[in-house]
């Protein structure tokens, strides 16, 4: 007999496996209603997974059923869809916006990266020039003075000024707003620096157009 009662213990335990891996139909989890106890909801759906304290879930034909319990009743019900399978359209389409938002990231970096060496060079040019103001409390009367600047082989201000990029008002005064700025800057705005901009800060050409020039 131990040889039969072993198979059928066998089948039995097949049997519960197989039911706790049994999709529940749609029409049963509709059933389940709040103030249920555990039992009355397994006596539609069956066995269910325990997922957290006073949590079951149960798998449906199309997704997941969650319910909260509390004092052993339903308080809470929770359907989850399957995801969906998207078509080869809809996933071109997809990477097509993932690629598309990433580019747009990657400008929004490089902006911010070529902004930042903007103002590192006017920052540059501002120490300079302030290390190099002369008699009367003005700025460097031309590009060789500047260069006599105790930081004009330190910094990259000197690089900045030769190259153009940057725009100093050649013996202005030290009170004088703006002392530089960028080539463009009064045409299109840019970055200045000066006695009110001690760091560089960008203008409008309107705020500058008054020290191009001069």
């Amino acid at each position: 007999m131990r040889g039969p009662a072993k198979c059928l213990c066998l089948v039995v335990l097949v049997a519960l496996l197989g039911g706790c891996t049994k999709k529940v139909s749609e029409e049963n989890a509709k059933k389940v209603q709040p103030g249920m106890t555990l039992s009355e909801v397994e006596a539609i759906l069956g066995s269910g997974r325990k997922d957290g304290a006073d949590q079951y879930e149960w798998t449906t034909e199309k997704g997941k059923l969650r319910l909260g319990f509390s004092n052993n009743k339903v308080t809470r019900i929770e359907h989850q869809g399957a995801p969906r399978v998207l078509t080869e359209e809809e996933q071109a389409a997809e990477k097509a916006r993932s690629d598309a938002k990433w580019a747009e990231q990657k400008k929004d970096a490089d902006r911010v990266a070529q902004d930042r060496d903007r103002i590192n060079a006017l920052n540059d040019v501002y120490a300079l020039l302030f290390a190099a103001v002369g008699a009367g409390d003005r700025l460097p009367a031309n590009e060789a003075a500047a260069a006599a600047s105790p930081l004009a082989n330190v910094n990259k201000g000197m690089d900045a000024i030769r190259s153009g990029r940057v725009v100093v008002r050649w013996g202005a005064a030290i009170t004088d707003d703006v002392w530089a700025y960028e080539k463009d800057a009064p045409t299109k705005g840019g970055y200045a620096v000066g006695e009110k901009y001690t760091l560089a800060e960008k203008l409008t050409a309107e705020q500058l157009r008054p020290f191009a020039g001069r």
